[in-house]
């Protein structure tokens, strides 16, 4: 997946993230073994100022990560998997953002959204 920012452009592999000049220079490149296993979406998340300041990326794999742009570091991983109660979803193919909550979908066409990404609530 691609997304455009004011910082240049995001690419998300399967366990990488990479941000790119718009002229093509690599400016960081994002890995990490153990919680970057198959993703396969991401969304940036704007501030109050409308400057990118988070971006979350999941997949095939148990935990959201959420990750600050201007230090590179992930600054917490949710769990997103399916629960008992049936919240939650088992992988999220696509990530749509809200002011307020955010939206996943994972394959079998489950929705769940997220309210300040602390509590799931099932669709």
């Amino acid at each position: 997946q691609i997304v455009t920012c004011r910082e240049g452009i995001f690419s998300l592999t399967k366990n990488a993230l990479r941000l790119s000049k718009r002229r093509g220079i690599t400016q960081f490149t994002h890995r990490n073994e153990q919680s970057m296993k198959d993703l396969q979406c991401m969304l940036l998340l704007k501030n109050d100022h409308n400057k990118s300041s988070q971006l979350l990326m999941a997949g095939n794999q148990e935990k959201l990560i959420e990750l600050d742009i201007e230090t590179v570091r992930p600054t917490r991983m949710i769990d997103i998997m399916e629960d008992s109660d049936g919240g939650g979803i088992q992988n999220c193919y696509h990530m749509k953002g809200h002011p307020r909550f955010i939206c996943m979908a994972d394959c079998d066409g489950k929705v769940c959204h997220f309210l300040n990404l602390n509590k799931t609530k099932k669709f």
